[in-house]
């Protein structure tokens, strides 16, 4: 409210009460001498006792005083004083809280507004070395329309939330989980240095009940006029202007990018970079063949350009997202996937344009009316062979939106909705993906789906993709290619024994360990590591094999193996993981070795005896799963043999890697962590494949702990080497996010129970929000979560491309070649790495909630008063939390907090027999709720 508005309310409510008083008074003179005005008023206030409103009268004056005083507290005081505090160009003046950002009067004060010159641009690379920060624009989940500013941080554990501005001035509390797109800013320094916020609070905003004796954070109106809400009402005002010519610039693009039947993923920088270069003018002014070149050189100058991240235009960024959302309606895009480290789309679905002409010509064709009455019909009469005779599409419709596709879609949720109404068994069943997978099953039980998410379209598994099935065929054929050149140079470890230390299920060992003492209180230590990099023909300089390339750009394409509950898709061709494969006795290997010392007297590494060779092992004790290592190392008989020393000896040294790093800041958690990975056990009835659904728990043990230690050892040595060396790497990084000194203290305490014990499940539970993610860089970077300054992957190149980048280019090195890679290309290549990444996070969590929320669903199906302990993971909002059941990992959902609760759960804390309220298993989505009026001896709680 400006100063001028708030004036004329004033004076007009002075003038009403003005003209009130005349009338009284006016009154008064006409009633009779006779006339009792003070026994009226007695008698009438005696009747209406308890009923009246009490209020204090006031005269003119004082209400205008009071009015002004508040004015004056709540607007002017702040303002002035954060002005005075920021800037030294100028004096403040009453007017300032009226004027915006393009007054020319901003111009006497140089170093306080955002310049607005038109440029908008920022560098997404930039992204990888920022944590969301103070000045950083967002867009924020289920509030996308909008965008606003970060105006403040996490200052205390017990409110990990972060406060955001809108243009308006209204403040935002929420977790970084909830941005789904950042656009990077800096605030001038002055401004900086000083809070944005007034009627700051130490303890957050939980534990607090709405009351006027507590005054919320606001901002300082001059505050928002200057800093918080010019740029992004800018940008979004542009944004929104150009928003229908950039729907119109997807909607062509959209026809050269997607393919014609499969979905495949665009990287979202890049979609962003075509719809800034797409001239619509051109377009409208050509043929239809110039129209085709003018999209394919765009397409063809984008694909190997990396220059267009550095300067990203913010407002063709907000737009083209915006627009896209718009999209997903018609079936032009499908899923944006958010990258939960840089707090940015990093990729987004590409539909194949049948599915487009399916949702304009072929659903209004079937689903009228008549044919829907027809649909349902033959199912209340379970005439199933004319429903799959008839009426494909209508069950093609419900197994896509069980697995995704249509969830969401307007047009399809109407038609699935009519069907639901007017099927007998289904008319009072809520409109789930389950309940139409369930009902798909019904109607076809010749092909039944256990798991609709196996159909998603962005995993592009055999089941939907063509092209995969097609890759698989080339992987089948693909026989291995021996090059006996490099194994001339190669080291030979002769009868060092390696421990390949994993599961019996493992589907490829790609590692393994030894240790070999030398004189005095050395014992070096190696780390040796399958080497399928030696199968390409581009590891050396050996003319290419186009049938190798072929096989290393369908790896690429993979970037890293699935692994799902029930299924598996390997990056690498079997031929090849059998020859890389480590473990076999008496099979001569090829590996990449690193070696270096480690002195016992000191319980340190000797980095400086750090050594990287190619190898060849053959000699692999037999009997080494975890299980049957930790047998020996929890044994009380010491057995005096050679491979129960080894054992020990490594056990020794795994300890005090671990010590060290936790003294390095390093974050380790402990029990209760990663409970519940979803195992499943297949079973067959009747010709009827099934799962049991079993859980297996992350459990720190010795093999696990000596495993884990010498591979970080390895990576983050590798990851020196590399930097030391200028050899271009994929790294692999983590940031923490920016807090309050307050919040930064408690974090740390809590990790710092790490040098005596380790974090509970209730501790990281208060930390889980305050925690980010890792991802890939083609820089190096701090890993802070592992505690060292660099880290690059290299232990695992069967299953991970980038382990397999830096292999290619140690090969290279090594043999003083010229390397594979240039820091260019690989700048260009881990943006892929990391889409292919963030998909396959976004699709293992979803898999493993899906078979923990089908176990539960069973659970409570066979005991509905079945009840839970559930423990808080975040504050309150609109009176839910976030919770989760510790002993299942993967069993996150909201709890509905009673309305009568005098206290609000903190973090951290157990609410005792809720009940599930609603669970939608392919939804992801768990609903408990507060059991008021079960009796405690009827209910039984789940462990």
């Amino acid at each position: 409210m400006t100063v001028h508005l708030i004036r004329r309310n004033i004076q007009s409510s002075a003038s009403a009460l003005k003209l009130a008083t005349r009338r009284t008074k006016y009154l008064e003179k006409r009633l009779p001498a006779s006339f009792n005005l003070e026994l009226v008023k007695s008698k009438f206030l005696e009747r209406t006792k308890g009923l009246e409103h009490i209020s204090e009268i006031k005269e003119v004056d004082e209400i205008q005083n009071q009015s002004m005083m508040t004015f004056n507290n709540e607007y002017i005081v702040p303002s002035k004083v954060w002005f005075d505090t920021v800037t030294s160009s100028g004096s403040f003046s009453n007017d300032l809280i009226n004027e915006t950002l393009i007054s020319k009067k901003w111009k006497k004060f140089p170093d306080l507004p955002i310049k607005m010159n038109g440029d908008y641009s920022f560098n997404a690379l930039q992204l990888f070395d920022r944590s969301l920060d103070i000045g950083d624009l967002v867009l924020l989940r289920n509030s996308d329309k909008e965008l606003l500013m970060c105006v403040d941080i996490p200052m205390s554990i017990e409110d990990p939330r972060f406060t955001f501005a809108k243009p308006d001035g209204t403040l935002v509390f929420s977790t970084k989980q909830n941005v789904t797109l950042r656009i990077l800013n800096t605030l001038p320094k002055n401004i900086l240095n000083h809070d944005l916020i007034k009627n700051k609070y130490e303890a957050g905003l939980i534990n607090r009940k709405e009351n006027n004796a507590i005054k919320l954070p606001s901002l300082p109106v001059v505050a928002r006029q200057i800093a918080t809400s010019p740029l992004p009402s800018e940008i979004s005002r542009i944004a929104a202007r150009d928003l229908n010519v950039n729907l119109k610039k997807l909607e062509v693009l959209h026809r050269y990018i997607s393919d014609g039947v499969e979905t495949s993923s665009i990287s979202f920088l890049k979609l962003v970079h075509l719809v800034q270069n797409v001239d619509l003018n051109k377009l409208a002014r050509n043929r239809a063949d110039h129209d085709a070149n003018h999209i394919s050189n765009i397409i063809r100058n984008t694909k190997d350009d990396i220059q267009y991240m550095t300067k990203i235009d913010a407002i063709t960024l907000l737009s083209t997202y915006w627009a896209v959302i718009q999209q997903q309606q018609s079936q032009l895009w499908g899923d944006i996937q958010i990258h939960s480290a840089l707090l940015f789309p990093i990729s987004v679905s590409v539909l194949p344009f049948n599915n487009v002409i399916y949702l304009n010509e072929t659903i209004p064709r079937v689903a009228t009316d008549e044919n829907i009455n027809k649909f349902t019909e033959a199912i209340n009469k379970h005439n199933l062979e004319k429903i799959n005779e008839k009426f494909p599409d209508f069950l093609n419709m419900l197994k896509e939106y069980g697995n995704g596709c249509y969830y969401g879609n307007e047009k399809i949720t109407t038609i699935i909705s009519k069907l639901f109404r007017r099927i007998e068994t289904y008319k009072n069943k809520e409109l789930s993906r389950d309940n139409c997978q369930k009902l798909y099953n019904e109607l076809n039980p010749s092909n039944k789906i256990l798991n609709s998410l196996l159909l998603s379209k962005d995993l592009c598994l055999p089941e939907i993709s063509g092209t995969t099935r097609t890759e698989q065929l080339i992987y089948s054929l693909t026989e291995v290619d021996n090059h006996a050149i490099i194994d001339q140079r190669r080291h030979d470890f002769k009868d060092l024994k390696v421990f390949c230390i994993d599961e019996k299920t493992a589907h490829e060992i790609d590692d393994g360990v030894s240790v070999l003492r030398k004189d005095g209180n050395i014992t070096r230590l190696f780390i040796h590591i399958a080497d399928p990099a030696s199968l390409f023909p581009l590891h050396n300089t050996i003319e290419n094999n186009s049938t190798s390339d072929e096989i290393l750009n369908i790896a690429f394409r993979r970037a890293f193996t699935t692994y799902l509950p029930e299924f598996v898709l390997p990056m690498l061709p079997k031929s090849f993981c059998t020859k890389s494969d480590l473990g076999n006795t008496g099979k001569m290997t090829n590996t990449i070795t690193f070696s270096v010392d480690f002195d016992k007297s000191s319980c340190s590494i000797l980095e400086d005896t750090f050594e990287i060779q190619l190898g060849k092992v053959n000699n692999f004790p037999k009997n080494t799963t975890y299980k049957e290592v930790d047998k020996i190392l929890n044994s009380s008989i010491k057995r005096e043999n050679d491979i129960e020393r080894d054992l020990r000896e490594m056990r020794f040294i795994a300890n005090h890697l671990r010590k060290c790093r936790i003294d390095n800041s390093a974050v380790i958690f402990g029990e209760g962590f990663n409970k519940g990975a979803v195992n499943l056990i297949e079973k067959k009835q009747d010709g009827e494949k099934s799962y049991k659904v079993n859980f297996k728990d992350s459990e720190t043990t010795p093999s696990n702990i000596i495993v884990s230690e010498f591979m970080i050892l390895a990576n983050s040595l590798a990851g020196k080497y590399f930097k030391n060396h200028k050899i271009p790497a994929i790294y692999k990084t983590y940031k923490g996010l920016n807090m309050k000194p307050k919040a930064s203290s408690q974090f740390k305490k809590i990790l710092n129970v790490n040098k005596k014990r380790l974090p509970s499940i209730k501790e990281i539970s208060k930390i889980g929000s305050l925690l980010s993610s890792s991802t890939f860089s083609s820089k190096p970077s701090i890993h802070e979560m592992i505690g060292t300054d660099q880290y690059a992957t290299v232990t695992s190149p069967l299953r991970r491309f980038p382990d397999l980048i830096n292999h290619f280019q140690l090969h290279r090195y090594l043999t003083n070649q010229p390397l594979c890679f240039s820091q260019e290309k690989l700048d260009e290549m881990v943006w892929h790495l990391i889409e292919r990444d963030t998909i396959l996070r976004h699709y293992s969590r979803k898999f493993n909630k899906y078979w923990t929320l089908q176990y539960l669903n069973e659970k409570i199906e066979g005991n509905p008063l079945l009840r839970f302990d559930v423990m808080v993971q975040s504050v309150s909002e609109n009176g839910r939390v976030h919770c989760i059941l510790p002993k299942l990992s993967y069993a996150t959902g909201t709890l509905k907090l009673k309305p009568s609760a005098t206290t609000i759960p903190a973090i951290g804390e157990i609410i005792k027999n809720c009940k599930i309220a609603n669970i939608d298993c392919l939804g992801n989505s768990l609903e408990f709720a507060i059991d008021e009026n079960q009796e405690h001896d009827r209910v039984n709680t789940f462990t």
